[in-house]
């Protein structure tokens, strides 16, 4: 299938599956209410399934100068004032990277798992980022502002320090890549 009609029906199709998820919630609301930590926690996993299935399907080639370091970020140090420092450590402590370094394999020493774990980064800022405006558009859409509390919290700790954590890791990477293309092209 053309991929431009690939990622013109996807954010409908997309639609769709939020609209989905959310009736098929509230036919349950004795177990599911709208306001409740289940609601907002079933809702984002369902969701993050969906981005994660479907996403590698459209073959973006996330090469946007949105993805270029700013100068403002300098060199990603600002998103420790967000607190990524902290959610990573939290992401270690729950043995994330073992699971990364298993799927996406360990980067020491190869610059081609090195390019493609950059990458990955640029893929789940993309998701994450998303997600987390999919997100936002539902909370202020559907929901009452007192319905809104755990969607909003879980958004943010699910995806706003993501991508914050992505920004960050980005020009590690590129800076990794470009040291080793360098010893490789005067080695």
């Amino acid at each position: 299938m053309n991929n431009f009609i690939k990622t013109s029906l996807w954010p409908i199709a997309t639609l769709w599956v939020s609209f989905l998820a959310i009736y098929g919630f509230l036919q349950v609301e004795k177990r599911f209410t709208v306001n409740s930590f289940l609601f907002a926690f079933d809702l984002h996993f369902v969701l993050m399934f969906w981005y994660a299935i479907t996403l590698p399907w459209l073959k973006l080639k996330y090469d946007s100068s949105y993805y270029n370091i700013k100068p403002y970020e300098n060199n990603g140090k600002v998103y420790t004032y967000f607190g990524v420092n902290v959610f990573r450590w939290f992401l270690r402590f729950m043995g994330w990277n073992r699971i990364s370094d298993k799927s996406n394999g360990r980067v020491l020493k190869n610059i081609e798992r090195l390019k493609k774990r950059e990458k990955h980064t640029r893929e789940a800022e993309f998701a994450n980022a998303l997600l987390f405006v999919h997100f936002l558009g539902i909370a202020f859409c559907f929901m009452t502002s007192h319905n809104m509390f755990w969607l909003l919290i879980l958004n943010t700790i699910l995806h706003l320090v993501p991508v914050f954590i992505q920004r960050d890791n980005s020009p590690r990477f590129l800076k990794l890549i470009s040291r080793f293309e360098a010893t490789q092209n005067h080695g």
